[in-house]
């Protein structure tokens, strides 16, 4: 965990309960200034307790009103971190009030990498790099960092050097437009159908987590011809009891909501 924000006189205040409904109260309870999350919990706070509402939508007073009832009332930035969080939602609570930021770190880079720079947030960019972190892409286009606060080795049985040539090579595959940066996938996760099509899985996999009933999705097809999306569903979710149906029923349900074809 990181204690960074204690130098700048931050109180860190943890939820205690990894629920949704935990994390509400504690919201009314501590009246947070700054929220730290994964992109999970910035989509709950979107789409259940205000999307979800349609005698607000388009009203702009009413709309900010409920961010800040069920925030605390005193939030005014945000980071998501840890995946990938959709702009429509960014630009939502940025234009309520809240300064949602994105960024990107690894524990061995002692968490944050880059972050984006306040007021000038770029669709799916994870900011610019961080004070005192510099940033290159090798040839395939895979992160490489270094700097003061990136680790120089692992601890235990793992103790050797992370370092390849003065840089620490992240396994992440990114783009930089405009010295923004952008995650494309894993290195090790981009693989070849028997088509010869090069596959990005994460770019697809992320169209699908905003999906009410869905936990995880996960795509292969490394080597075969087709690609095949693997749905882990929430059963509670659901507006329906998929325990028991049928294959036919599930397929139907699915393709309801636009996630396979007839």
């Amino acid at each position: 965990m990181n204690y960074w924000g204690l130098f700048f006189g931050v109180q860190p205040i943890h939820s205690r309960i990894s629920i949704f409904k935990s994390l509400l109260k504690d919201f009314r309870l501590i009246k947070p200034t700054i929220f730290i999350s994964v992109p999970k919990r910035w989509i709950q706070l979107w789409n259940t307790q205000i999307q979800s509402n349609p005698l607000v939508r388009g009203k702009k007073k009413e709309i900010k009103n409920i961010v800040n009832k069920i925030t605390g009332g005193n939030l005014k930035y945000g980071l998501s971190a840890a995946g990938y969080l959709d702009p429509d939602v960014f630009r939502f609570f940025q234009s309520n009030g809240i300064n949602l930021l994105s960024g990107y770190g690894m524990t061995e880079a002692t968490g944050g990498i880059t972050m984006t720079p306040i007021n000038e947030y770029q669709p799916d960019s994870v900011g610019v790099p961080l004070p005192g972190i510099q940033l290159t892409l090798a040839d395939d286009g895979e992160l490489l960092i270094n700097g003061p606060y990136v680790s120089s080795s692992y601890f235990g049985k793992n103790y050797g050097s992370t370092l390849v040539d003065g840089w620490f090579h992240t396994g992440d595959i990114f783009k930089n437009k405009y010295d923004h940066y952008y995650i494309i996938d894993r290195k090790k996760e981009i693989y070849k159908n028997s088509r010869g099509q090069t596959i990005s899985p994460q770019k697809i996999e992320n169209m699908f987590q905003d999906f009410d009933g869905i936990k995880t999705a996960f795509l292969v097809g490394d080597g075969l011809e087709f690609n095949t999306l693997l749905i882990y569903s929430e059963p509670d979710s659901l507006p329906m009891d998929i325990s028991n149906a049928s294959l036919v029923t599930i397929r139907e349900y699915y393709s309801s909501l636009g996630l396979i074809g007839e």
